[in-house]
């Protein structure tokens, strides 16, 4: 009885969750595919019997407001590169943040030092983590461009760069791969280097800490559960994504 009680936990329900249009992670204007992270996490929900809601907002407005407690979950930040929430073990997906440039630069990115003297665009708080504080010391010789509000992102920055007015572009592969197959950039850019791939992971506001312990635990046996019956190989491979390996943490 005790069990279900806690599995239940009428008090922490609905568990609610914000995240910015950012396909095909999350995808607010595709209602057949929705973004492989909301179709895990809904399902791993679902599966846990935990009502959620989910609310879409620009991804700064999504970052504060789940600081501050008005959201339980944030999908999705890098586990490294957002301290300020906490997260439960399983992963909902791996990104890889890389730099782009137009078709006929000669630039390629291997270190940070690589930066030095160049003008880099990328979408606000996009969480860098080491490279963040890197382009911080040297902001006198690294031009940062930052980017607000994600609609048309893909679009926007990359005219920035092919007006010259960028020397590369700053974006998670899947995000550019998925703007390719949608025409929204073209062949006149070319991958210049990367950083390491990252954990992506439901970012709890700490607000509520045993809240978020609750909800870390419901999201960590339904994701199980999904990998253990096919589902979560089955939802990535909708999106053209292969499932990671279990002690991928």
């Amino acid at each position: 009885l005790h069990a279900r009680w806690e599995r239940a936990r009428p008090e922490y329900l609905p568990f609610t969750v914000t995240a910015d249009d950012w396909c095909p992670q999350h995808c607010q204007a595709n209602p057949r595919h929705k973004g492989y992270i909301v179709d895990i996490v809904g399902q791993a929900l679902q599966s846990e019997g935990v009502p959620y809601t989910i609310v879409y907002r620009p991804w700064l407005r999504a970052l504060r407001q789940t600081e501050l407690g008005q959201f339980d979950g944030l999908l999705t930040p890098t586990v490294k590169g957002y301290p300020q929430f906490s997260y439960p073990q399983e992963a909902v997906g791996y990104q890889q943040y890389c730099f782009y440039v137009n078709a006929d630069s000669p630039w390629t990115y291997k270190t940070p030092a690589d930066l030095l003297g160049k003008r880099v665009a990328h979408l606000k708080e996009s969480g860098f983590g080491e490279l963040d504080a890197y382009m911080a010391a040297n902001k006198k010789t690294i031009s940062v461009l930052e980017f607000a509000g994600n609609q048309g992102l893909t679009t926007r920055i990359f005219r920035f760069l092919a007006a010259g007015r960028a020397d590369t572009v700053i974006m998670t592969s899947d995000v550019y791969d998925m703007s390719r197959r949608m025409g929204e950039s073209d062949g006149s850019f070319k991958r210049a280097g990367c950083l390491p791939t990252e954990k992506l992971a439901v970012g709890l506001s700490k607000a509520d800490p045993e809240r978020a312990r609750w909800i870390a635990a419901r999201l960590d046996s339904g994701i199980a559960r999904l990998r253990q019956s096919g589902r979560l190989k089955a939802i990535l491979a909708e999106y053209g994504m292969t499932e990671w390996p279990v002690a991928r943490r």
